[in-house]
């Protein structure tokens, strides 16, 4: 079995002059979003659990990640989101078709058919490829307030 990571959905610069990211969880069947700042933001190298800054950053589930991403090799710091919580439901109509395109459709069937297992009476969202990019727009907006502050 191949060692699986985060899958690149989409990579995009916002308007704020941000990395925006899009990576697709291949066990879960869910996305996460990210917005990538550079060592002049203040928010550069701050954990999202350790600063109330980042912290009180209103984005869906609230942020859950501050860190370098291994599979952007950029020296950016990243902050992001997840929708893998309750009433998210992971998108059985694109996980195929993303598991084809990087070829890992054996390598991740067992976790699909249990979320499916699981998740198929449930209601609730599922986030898409384009809400996921709308709240990195989102995210971008609300860093780029911090540019002007001192660390």
């Amino acid at each position: 079995m191949k060692k699986l990571t985060m899958l690149i959905e989409e990579v995009f610069i916002t308007e704020e002059n941000y990395l925006g990211v899009i990576l697709f969880h291949p066990f879960l069947g869910g996305r996460t979003g990210y917005v990538g700042i550079n060592d002049a933001h203040p928010l550069f190298k701050k954990e999202f659990n350790e600063d109330e800054r980042i912290y009180k950053l209103d984005v869906h589930g609230g942020v859950s990640f501050s860190g370098h991403l291994e599979v952007i090799n950029l020296p950016l710091w990243f902050i992001g989101f997840d929708c893998h919580h309750y009433g998210d439901i992971p998108d059985f109509n694109n996980w195929n078709e993303i598991a084809k395109t990087y070829n890992i459709l054996d390598d991740i069937k067992k976790h699909y058919d249990y979320q499916k297992e699981t998740h198929s009476t449930l209601e609730g969202i599922i986030w898409t490829k384009e809400m996921v990019k709308n709240e990195i727009k989102i995210l971008s907006c609300q860093l780029k307030e911090f540019e002007n502050e001192r660390n």
